[in-house]
């Protein structure tokens, strides 16, 4: 005997219910922006903070936890100085203090633009590289070689 499959929609309301279902294309068009101009403007605020204020000297910066806990790097270590660097155009300086930033930053470019700016056909081609799982942990991989290899070597 078949038996009916069974329904699954806990929240019977006419909108689907939930985040991002069923909201009206004003509202979702309105949150998107909203979300673009927060994320946009603490972008530029750190910017600017990290140009102006050099994190090896400001008190202001804010510390590595895994540095002060282990006294080892992490594989974000540095990247502040290098940023700071990067924006003075001191690119080789920026490559001496996280050596990684080569390939994070285009990379994590890669995901913002296939997550909130493309959409359609070209987010989805973008996202078939960017989250696929061969490129997730090629991507893991090469960060935890980066770690082992910056403290062995004292890079």
């Amino acid at each position: 005997m078949k038996y009916p499959p069974k329904q699954t929609n806990k929240n019977p309301s006419p909108n689907g219910g939930g985040l991002g279902r069923g909201c009206s294309p004003l509202w979702c068009k309105a949150a998107y922006v909203a979300g673009v101009i927060v994320g946009g403007s603490l972008l530029v605020f750190f910017i600017y903070f990290i140009y102006n204020n050099n994190p090896s000297e400001s008190q202001l910066a804010p510390k590595c936890f895994w540095k002060l806990a282990t006294g080892t790097d992490c594989p974000g270590c540095g990247f502040q100085r290098a940023l700071h660097a990067f924006l003075h155009g001191n690119i080789a300086d920026a490559v001496h203090y996280n050596f990684f930033l080569i390939l994070a930053l285009p990379y994590l470019f890669a995901v913002i633009l296939s997550d909130l700016v493309f959409r359609g056909e070209r987010r989805e081609r973008w996202q078939r590289f960017t989250h696929s799982r061969y490129t997730l942990g090629t991507y893991i991989i090469l960060c935890l070689f980066w770690w082992v290899v910056r403290n062995i070597l004292g890079i």
